[in-house]
């Protein structure tokens, strides 16, 4: 399909606005295939491994709470922050995640992600 004049103009102007799930980048990221010999040090500028966790951290923070929820985005956040600390080894990102998830958990519901903090924060599994 092509488009041109008038409609060309509304697509690129609205692409970006599309509904676009806010976890889909990390989802992307864990599946990505990884050879059998990776080493984040040792790939960290060639691969840019953090790039889809940072756009994950970059949706769910433009991402509406009228439309997805508050406590729906709290536990995107925290499965995120999960991934991104115990499959892709990616601590500050996972520290974000958290930090966005507890802005949005009422007190009494923040034990777990209190424990993956701690658990970020000391490097461990």
């Amino acid at each position: 399909m092509q488009a041109s004049g008038k409609s060309y103009s509304i697509i690129t102007d609205t692409a970006d606005e599309a509904p676009w799930h806010p976890l889909s980048p990390v989802s992307l990221a864990r599946l990505e295939p990884r050879p059998a010999d990776w080493n984040y040090d040792a790939v960290q500028g060639a691969l840019q491994p953090t790039f889809l966790p940072r756009l994950t951290l970059k949706r769910l923070r433009e991402a509406h709470e009228h439309l997805y929820g508050r406590d729906t985005l709290a536990e995107y956040a925290a499965w995120a922050a999960k991934i991104m600390h115990e499959k892709l080894h990616l601590n500050t990102e996972a520290k974000e995640a958290i930090n966005f998830a507890l802005e949005r958990t009422p007190p009494e519901n923040q034990k777990a992600l209190l424990d993956l903090k701690a658990q970020v924060e000391n490097g461990g599994q």
